[in-house]
């Protein structure tokens, strides 16, 4: 007979009976319990191991030896490293042996998997006790990765942003977006007084009562509520937060960046425990009282790197205890800043996206519709015209805020020049059409390649121009998918310097702002900046801009283009009230300054050996243009769509270089032909 042995809590051994069956068992049992440990907790298999597992910590009581209670008291070095979790778990009830027994007395009390084993499991399991240890603490802690927290954020958390007087905001917002709303009330108004009857109109305001009390109750009860950053795709926190920091040159400039997102308060200002508060929402997206403790000890690490950063290593003074907090700019954590739009606002936009159905298709696309919106993007997609060369890299553009619509023109001119391929992404979550749900990146990642995966097979490299938020899909594509990224056009793009306040705020805070508004007149309803304002505004926007939108994955810097070896240009607005040009001109200048030739600075088509093409960033900018104006500005269309050919030019040549097509390269534009030589 085997002996086992246990001990009650005044230190008295008792022995157990025990059969040779449960060795074979328990093997089985803790050999399942390691393949578990590396498991993801999601899955069913994972649930299924587990679940024994908690019997074995709960250890469930016999009548003649055990006694329930709430505090474990067992002395056995062996299950400190399990019991010590219990109290993660859910209001487990423990147990220790109250009074010691006759051996005769003693009964096999428990499941051949629960039977707890002292000599036995040290000889045989004590191997597998750290695996089974982490395994535990892993189920019972899931916020150990950096992506997720213990606490669920359920509320918001005040801005502290100083705005404008309630009754100027209400007045300013009913003066910028007045066109709309005089598009809802006119007509039924003037209906009513053709028809001599009050129908038409209160019917209209009915209607548009009800659709008000949907939407505040979807913004509150979904949209409003605080979202936690989605898991990066491949960076690392070190890379991209020393990144931050090597995009300037001096402490001014460091500390310039990071007050700004304390509204631009001295630095003097500045407390330990707002730069806490900051890191806390940048690396992790929630407030410090939702730190898990390992999540407080990675930031003591980030809070020694921004002191050398900002302080020459002197730690930053704590506060005190009368001294106020400085307000942060949290736009994931705070209420969102949406203004409702009347239902005629929508009919007009969703009446945009039929009528574009309608243009593109003379100009032969296609609509790819998405069956899960919430999974996947729907497209448009025109193949390669009869007349063109075979083989044309396809071209793939990516709208911005306001959707697809407004880029009519620009996408006319370009279908009309180049004779290959077109995708254009349809992001209807920004478009502002009615669009609840937001894909993860991951999502619209995996829609993007099989969209060219479909159409054109899975080595298929494709020129990327992205607009404003739609700059953003070029960012993930060359960071997670740069074998599939021939070049890029950055056009108004945010996801350069993203980790300035400027384009958050100027988009989102700046028209409620006291500072920023005092003394400026108010837009006209038709201004370009009120037009920006009204998009801005928009629920479905606000929804993505400020729960969806994360820094890590947004941002990109030169040096990730130079890494995956793809050339880039970078169209600017020299009068960009949302972008910061001039910073993003003056980091690509810096970028550009380190190498000793990037390209021979005219045209990279000047380069004139295919076999090596150069790598090559550059940044152009436009002329008193604002944000988007090449939109409606003729001259500024003229040089975007240039440059958008220029790069397809520069492709295609590289293409036929590297397939052996050496002395000469026809074009693929109509009514163009160039010869690139040897």
């Amino acid at each position: 007979m085997l002996m086992i042995r246990l001990q009650d809590e005044n230190g008295v051994t008792l022995p157990v009976d025990f059969k040779p069956t449960v060795c074979v068992i328990k093997i089985f049992f803790h050999l399942g319990l390691l393949c578990a440990f590396f498991l993801p907790p999601n899955t069913k298999a994972f649930q299924h191991i587990s679940s024994p597992l908690k019997k074995f910590i709960y250890f469930r009581s016999h009548e003649n030896i055990y006694h329930q209670s709430k505090m474990f008291t067992s002395p056995y070095k062996l299950f400190q490293g399990l019991t010590r979790r219990q109290t993660y778990m859910d209001k487990a009830k423990t147990i220790f042996i109250e009074n010691p027994v006759e051996p005769s007395n003693l009964e096999h009390p428990f499941d051949p998997f629960v039977e707890p084993s002292l000599s036995y499991a040290e000889s045989l399991f004590k191997p597998a006790l750290g695996a089974i240890d982490k395994m535990i603490h892993r189920l019972s802690n899931p916020e150990q990765s950096s992506n997720h927290v213990k606490k669920v954020l359920t509320s918001t958390v005040p801005c502290g942003q100083k705005k404008l007087p309630t009754h100027e905001l209400i007045a300013k917002a009913g003066y910028e977006d007045s066109f709309p709303w005089l598009l809802t009330l006119l007509p039924p108004l003037l209906f009513s007084f053709i028809c001599n009857s009050p129908a038409p109109l209160l019917l209209n305001i009915a209607s548009e009562m009800t659709f008000f009390v949907m939407c505040i109750l979807k913004v509150f009860c979904d949209f409003n509520k605080p979202t936690t950053p989605q898991p990066t795709l491949n960076r690392e926190w070190n890379d991209f937060y020393n990144s931050i920091w090597k995009s300037y040159i001096t402490v001014k400039e460091k500390r310039t960046m990071l007050m700004g997102w304390f509204y631009d308060q001295p630095f003097e200002n500045l407390r330990k425990e707002d730069a806490i508060t900051f890191l806390a929402f940048l690396k992790f997206g929630i407030t410090v009282e939702a730190l898990s403790p390992n999540q407080i000890e990675e930031l003591d690490n980030d809070i020694c790197t921004l002191e050398r950063e900002i302080n020459a290593g002197v730690a930053l003074p704590e506060r005190g205890n009368e001294e106020k907090s400085l307000s942060c700019i949290r736009f994931n954590l705070e209420p969102l800043r949406f203004r409702h739009k009347p239902l005629v606002y929508y009919a007009i936009t969703h009446g945009a996206q039929y009528w574009f159905n309608i243009f593109v298709k003379d100009l032969g696309f296609q609509y790819h519709e998405t069956k899960d919106p919430s999974k996947s993007l729907g497209y448009y997609c025109r193949p390669s015209k009869e007349s063109s060369i075979a083989n044309l890299d396809p071209l793939v553009f990516v709208h911005g805020v306001g959707g697809i619509p407004f880029y009519s023109q620009l996408i006319k001119d370009i279908a009309k020049e180049y004779c290959g391929p077109i995708i254009l992404l349809d992001l209807n979550f920004v478009s502002l059409r009615i669009a609840d749900k937001v894909p993860e990146i991951t999502d619209q990642l995996c829609c993007v390649c099989e969209t060219l995966n479909d159409h054109f097979g899975e080595d298929t490299k494709a020129t990327f121009v992205g607009h404003s938020y739609g700059s953003l899909i070029l960012s993930w594509m060359i960071q997670k998918n740069p074998h599939r990224v021939a070049n890029c056009v950055f056009l108004d793009p945010i996801c350069f310097m993203l980790h300035e306040k400027d384009l958050l705020f100027n988009f989102h805070y700046s028209r409620v702002d006291r500072a920023a508004q005092e003394g400026k007149p108010w837009n006209t309803p038709l201004d370009i900046n009120a037009i920006i304002n009204l998009a801005g505004s928009e629920m479905h926007t606000n929804n993505a801009m400020l729960r969806h939108f994360w820094w890590i994955s947004n941002e990109i810097w030169p040096e990730d283009l130079e890494k995956n070896a793809i050339s880039a240009k970078v169209m600017l607005s020299e009068n960009d009230d949302i972008v910061p040009s001039a910073k993003i001109k003056k980091l690509i200048d810096r970028f550009n300054g380190k190498k000793k030739k990037v390209w021979d600075g005219i045209s990279p088509m000047g380069i004139n050996h295919l076999q090596k093409p150069l790598f090559f960033l550059e940044a152009q900018v436009l002329k008193e243009a604002t944000h988007g104006s090449f939109v409606l500005d003729e001259e500024h269309r003229r040089i975007v769509v240039s440059s958008i050919l220029e790069m397809l030019n520069f492709q295609f040549a590289e293409s036929r270089a590297h397939s052996g097509a050496r002395n000469q390269a026809e074009y693929a534009f109509d009514g163009l032909t160039n010869v690139v030589s040897n």
